[in-house]
């Protein structure tokens, strides 16, 4: 992590009280919409001496005074609530209905990587791996880095992976947006495209794994699951769109849970 003297700087690159600059930095960020925030993190991180106050707050940063525990969970895909109010049926199912199935009946299910979530319950980062499981197999459970932080608001942990995603990166990644979002599709459009998409290789493998015997019993199969998530897995309040959500690394997970600050 760069400190000030990284930069070059003798002191605090904004004020002779660097903790003052801080604050002030901070009071700022606070001010801003999540959909902001990432706008004017990426502007912190193009400023050397802006970026260089900001990584003060964030992973082994001086003035670092939140933290967070972080560990290995495996959660059903039941309990977990969205904190990201669309999720793109294609991002959900493109896969799936071309693959066998099986990596969806492990035990827990890792697609890729395990998703970011926020005491147990909010997903952070991994909306369409989640949704992914929903849909072909909702009683399994999906490997996930579990935060825990008290009983925060969860979009407050969203702003803070922002901030710990600019510090690690150096900007924050935009993210795919202009999806067919389920949450506003009707049953008979899921199942149109499930239709058309759908693989023998799909119907042969939901088959053999839930017990059903013809193309027809998959397609229902597969519809329930959409409309269940649809039903029960709704959104968290004022959950944000796709564009403004946090795209966690490697690095970013690292910093977040090192320590961080409230923004």
């Amino acid at each position: 992590m760069k400190r000030f003297a990284d930069w070059g700087f003798d002191e605090n690159p904004v004020s002779e009280d660097p903790e003052e600059a801080f604050d002030d930095l901070v009071d700022e960020l606070q001010s801003l919409s999540l959909g902001d925030l990432g706008d004017k993190l990426d502007d912190i991180c193009d400023d050397p001496k802006l970026y260089a106050l900001l990584c003060e707050g964030f992973g082994e940063g001086d003035l670092a005074n939140v933290k967070m525990s972080a560990g290995a969970e495996a959660i059903p895909v039941q309990r977990l609530i969205p904190l990201q109010r669309e999720i793109g049926l294609d991002n959900s199912l493109k896969f799936p209905l071309q693959s066998d199935c099986s990596t969806y009946f492990d035990s827990p299910v890792t697609i890729v990587a395990p998703i970011v979530t926020y005491n147990g319950m909010f997903i952070v980062d991994g909306h369409h791996r989640w949704s992914q499981l929903y849909m072909v197999n909702p009683d399994a459970s999906i490997s996930a880095i579990n935060f825990s932080y008290g009983d925060q608001n969860p979009l407050r942990i969203l702003r803070n992976f922002q901030g710990a995603i600019a510090v690690a990166e150096g900007e924050v990644p935009s993210q795919v947006v202009g999806l067919a979002d389920v949450y506003s599709m009707s049953e008979d459009q899921i199942r149109a495209y499930v239709e058309q998409n759908i693989t023998d290789t799909c119907v042969n493998g939901l088959c053999d794994l839930v017990g059903l015997s013809q193309k027809d019993e998959v397609v229902e199969y597969i519809v329930a699951n959409a409309m269940d998530m649809k039903s029960y897995a709704i959104p968290y309040g004022d959950a944000p769109e796709r564009k403004d959500m946090p795209q966690t690394t490697d690095k970013a997970i690292d910093v977040a849970e090192e320590g961080q600050t409230n923004i």
